[in-house]
Parts: C-alpha cells; structure tokens; sequence
C-alpha cells in the first residue's frame, strides 16, 4: 500500500469503527480527522462549530487532511470532508479513497440522538446533507463499498484486498 486509506462517506457510516478495526486486522497506525482537530485545537468539534463556525472548521479539516495524509497509512475523515476542493483534490491525489456507501434509514438509526452540528434543529437535515453529498463522496472513490449488511471485519477485509491490489 502506497498511498494512505481513507474512509470517507456520511456521518454513521462507520468510517471511525472501520477505521479501528482496520488498524487492528493490518497493524496500522490509524487517525481520524475530527480527532486531529479536537487535540490540536483543544476543543470538541460542536464547540468549534458553535464558536468558530462552519468555515473555520473547513479550513481546520483541509489542515488535517494534508498532515495525515503525509503521516498515516489509514485515515477516517469527518462526513463533510468532501464539501472543500481542496480537500477533494488532495484525496484523489495522495490517497486510495474508500466511501462507505450507507442507507439513509441506517444513518438515521446511527446518527440519532448523537451531537451532530449540522444535524440540530432540523429533521430533514441528514436527507438533505445525503443528497447534497453524495455525488462528491462517488467522484472522490476509488472503491465504494456497500456497507449496510456487512460487518465491520467484512468491509475492513475487503478494503485491505482492494489496497493491495490497487498499489
């Protein structure tokens, strides 16, 4: 594996337990982007949402794209990392990019009750961030995987399969 995996895809679509798991089955160093930010800035991501707002925590998640990128050999991205250009062409240059491609119903179910910034107040908000997204996390992808009725070990195996061949 040449280049860095990178987990993109929505909010609760698994890229951080993936992620995990992944680490564990290959023996890799893994990060996740919205963990980066959090130590780096000492604050959790709806405080710098709340505080900062939405563009600043853009140009903070662009920041940790381009240092992971250079440092860890598998990455999990916070769900609006595609939103950004920049961070689109970074992906599609330095990294094999994996979208975890999830049911809307799934993602409701995951994403309930949780501090989501752009989810608060606003019921049809994940459908309208899923349909606004979407073809940005399909045009980033090297390998889309479905990951509805699959185990995180499945997909994990599964990427790793793809990785290797892909290099």
């Amino acid at each position: 594996m040449e280049k860095p995996i990178v987990l993109i895809g929505m909010m609760g679509s698994g890229k951080t337990t993936i992620g995990k798991k992944m680490s564990g089955m290959a023996d890799l160093p893994w990060i996740d982007t919205d963990q980066w930010i959090e130590e780096k800035e000492g604050k959790t991501i709806p405080e710098i949402f709340l505080g900062q707002g939405e563009k600043a925590f853009r140009k903070l998640e662009t920041n940790a794209l381009r240092e992971t990128l250079k440092t860890y050999p598998l990455i999990a991205t916070g769900g609006g990392i595609v939103v950004t250009e920049e961070n689109r062409k970074l992906l599609q240059q330095d990294g094999f990019i994996v979208y975890l491609q999830t049911s809307l119903e799934i993602l409701a179910k995951r994403t309930a009750g949780t501090d989501r910034p752009l989810l608060k107040n606003n019921a049809n908000a994940l459908a309208q961030i899923y349909e606004a997204r979407k073809s940005l996390y399909e045009s980033c992808a090297d390998l889309v995987i479905a990951t509805d009725h699959l185990s995180a070990e499945e997909i994990g195996a599964r990427i790793l399969k793809a990785a290797r061949t892909s290099s």
